[in-house]
């Protein structure tokens, strides 16, 4: 795959590493992402892939932008407002690295029609911030054996998790219901840049999940306490009785359509 001299300049300071290199660029460009959520755990994630050189880009989200998104959500600017999230993160995207493609899906994410958007995409980078999308999102990935990187963050706590379906647990193994989650019972809030820290770590993961280096987030959550600036690496563990990709799985498909979902037994 050749690149034009305008973008061995662009990506020069990626190319000179010597874990990356002019092939592993070019395994980015050939890339294809599919970003669930285009707030603010996606933002950074999001201009940081396109600024990168990865080589399409799906945004989904239903919501409009509005005042309050704007704190955290660098995708998005006063000029945003009242358009949606998807389409306005893909206009930002363009911008940013006009070489790439860019796809906005202004829709809620539900049941079959998951799996028609997944199939264009080598992996998935889950933002939603909804425990209904991140299961929706966790099994159809599972289901058609994509990677899942899973971004979450609630008032001063993100974490970062990584689903291999078949080489390890998946978000169901390790949290069956939301409510044993910690996390997800500290609140909706969140501080500014903490949120954008997360979705910058999930975007370091993909790029080494491309180029094949690196020690990647296989097995392990990525807990970081915000505030007190402390990272921990918590090692997580297949459930063989989960019902999703356990040794008698009980979910086989999804079923249901746009903004309803339920797992097919």
């Amino acid at each position: 795959m050749d690149f034009t001299r305008e973008q061995l300049e662009r990506y020069s300071r990626q190319i000179v590493l010597p874990e990356v290199g002019e092939q592993d660029q070019a395994k980015i460009r050939s890339g294809r992402v599919l970003i669930v959520g285009g707030g603010h755990l996606s933002s950074a994630a999001t201009m940081y892939l396109a600024a990168g050189g990865v080589g399409k880009l799906g945004i989904v989200d239903s919501h409009p932008v509005t005042h309050r998104d704007l704190r955290g959500q660098i995708l998005h600017t006063v000029s945003s407002l009242g358009e949606n999230r998807a389409e306005s993160a893909a206009k930002m995207v363009g911008r940013i690295n006009p070489d790439i493609s860019a796809k906005a899906y202004p829709i809620q994410l539900g049941g079959e029609k998951t799996a028609d958007i997944l199939k264009d995409y080598d992996l998935v980078l889950e933002c939603s911030g909804d425990f209904h999308t991140r299961y929706l999102v966790n099994d159809a990935c599972v289901l058609m054996e994509k990677p899942l990187f899973i971004a979450e963050m609630a008032g001063d706590w993100g974490r970062a998790m990584s689903v291999y379906p078949g080489q390890g647990p998946c978000y169901r193994c390790v949290f069956p219901k939301p409510e044993a989650d910690g996390i997800a019972r500290k609140g909706t809030g969140d501080a500014n840049a903490l949120g954008g820290m997360v979705g910058l770590i999930q975007a370091a993961e993909i790029f080494k999940f491309f180029v094949g280096k690196g020690d990647l987030l296989r097995g392990e959550i990525l807990l970081w306490d915000g505030f007190r600036m402390r990272f921990h690496r918590k090692r997580v563990e297949r459930d063989r009785e989960c019902a999703l990709c356990g040794e008698h799985r009980t979910i086989t498909r999804l079923v249901g359509n746009e903004g309803s979902y339920e797992a097919a037994v």
